[in-house]
């Protein structure tokens, strides 16, 4: 009698194929539309950056009030008559730069001692609730308020103060402050919480 070997590959073919199970297929479905939900709530809640960063907004209105000042293109009305800055105008415009340049080293000597990068986009992601931190939850930004002060006095405009100062402010209060809470949230949770409902966001208001 002879054995008839039947070819390998027909051996595979002829291996009978597994069934698919309901129940393991549905499950499968379930956990990509879990995962396609995971990726859609981490893209709403994804926080959107601001093309121009805080310094070059501020660079932004210092230049546009040099603008002004060449052309005499003001839009509000000035605060003294034409003339030149008067001796106290120029010893309190010095003492404003040197506080203004003090505070900025001081508060980059603070990030540094948390390991901290005061740039935009990353400085955020740590939580200093120190001092100054522990008065407003944004010392490094209110101090921009001072160069805006100094035209002022130097030029005796009321555009630095009262149009540019305002609107650089605004900036910040829309675009980049609720960017860094909403990271600073994420990342530290509760504790955020807690010291957001202690400090104000800028020590007054």
């Amino acid at each position: 009698m002879v054995q008839q070997n039947t070819p390998k590959s027909y051996q595979a073919y002829a291996k009978p194929m597994p069934m698919p199970n309901p129940s393991k297929s549905r499950l499968q479905r379930a956990d990509v539309a879990m995962t396609r939900q995971g990726y859609a709530e981490s893209d709403s809640e994804r926080t959107p950056e601001v093309r121009v960063t805080p310094p070059r907004m501020l660079l932004i209105h210092l230049l546009a009030i040099l603008v002004q000042w060449a052309s005499g293109a003001w839009c509000l009305p000035p605060l003294r008559p034409a003339s030149s800055p008067t001796p106290l105008d120029w010893v309190l415009s010095v003492l404003l730069v040197a506080a203004f340049v003090a505070s900025k080293r001081w508060m980059f000597s603070i990030f540094a001692r948390h390991r901290a990068s005061p740039m935009f986009k990353e400085h955020a992601k740590n939580l200093i609730t120190d001092f100054p931190f522990s008065v407003a939850r944004n010392p490094f930004y209110a101090l921009d308020f001072l160069p805006f002060l100094v035209l002022t006095l130097l030029l005796g405009m009321a555009d630095p103060l009262l149009l540019h100062a305002p609107l650089f402010f605004l900036f910040l209060a829309v675009c980049v402050v609720p960017a860094e809470e909403r990271r600073l949230r994420r990342a530290h949770g509760a504790t955020y919480q807690t010291y957001a409902a202690r400090v104000r966001r800028w020590g007054l208001f």
